[in-house]
């Protein structure tokens, strides 16, 4: 690498080694990984690509119904070849008060129905720090923008069951739907997840084998949107609460 120049073709070279589906152009790499993926999967992308990591934007969208990551150089505003046009433009036209306060109202209406959606959680005895630890993941990742400042997720769940049917016991679970078509970071969704980031997959199948079943709810734009084949991503991992200081 020389300065912020990388060299694409040889990044996809490294990709395909690890038995990826990926392809070069002069302004990125594209990667197909098809409708299901783990964690583990998309770490190993940025294993892979480490030594550029101040160099590359790396996030993952849908396409139709498939799941692809996009690595692009940080120094170029928008990739045009690899990233799918945002399909709006939320805030762009709006003056800067204006985003400030939509986003403030954003955050409040989110953090209602966080707490909302975990009081039955808490009712129903589960810990406490738990609880405090699907919050912050909760309302961090519902703060994730796209390219174009629009809104990464349309909804969320929160589910007491098992993520691999080899699980002994269930397990408090956290199902996001991300827009079609929007890219998102994966270092923001990894920051976002923290502990949980290691144990989870992103798919856009509408049943996942030892989870069953994740039906979220489709704003307009996505219902519209899935009419003409093209799927949100859900993202299902289940809560770990980082470890404390030992003493």
């Amino acid at each position: 690498m020389n300065g912020d120049v990388v060299d694409f073709e040889a990044v996809a070279e490294t990709l395909k080694r690890r038995s990826l589906s990926a392809k070069s152009t002069p302004r990125g790499v594209l990667i197909d990984i098809g409708t299901i993926t783990s964690f583990g999967v998309l770490e190993g992308i940025l294993t892979s690509i480490s030594q550029f990591a101040r160099t590359l934007h790396t996030a993952v969208f849908s396409s139709e119904s498939e799941l692809r990551v996009t690595l692009t150089n940080q120094t170029t505003e928008r990739q045009t070849e690899l990233l799918p046009t945002p399909s709006n433009g939320n805030g762009l036209s709006k003056s800067k008060k204006r985003q400030r306060d939509d986003v403030v109202h954003e955050v409040d209406a989110d953090e209602e129905r966080v707490d909302a959606t975990l009081k039955k959680f808490r009712d129903g005895g589960v810990p406490d720090d738990v609880l405090a630890e699907t919050r912050r993941i909760l309302i961090n990742v519902l703060t994730l923008r796209g390219p174009g400042n629009e809104r990464a997720i349309q909804s969320f769940g929160v589910y007491n069951r098992k993520l691999r049917s080899s699980d002994a016991d269930k397990r408090l679970l956290i199902a996001v739907s991300i827009h079609a078509g929007v890219p998102v970071r994966l270092s923001a969704l990894k920051r976002c997840l923290g502990s949980s980031w290691g144990d989870g997959i992103l798919t856009t199948e509408e049943e996942i084998d030892g989870v069953g079943k994740i039906s979220l709810p489709l704003t307009t734009e996505g219902s519209v949107s899935a009419e003409f084949g093209n799927r949100p991503i859900t993202l299902v991992t289940a809560v770990a609460v980082p470890a404390g200081p030992s003493s």
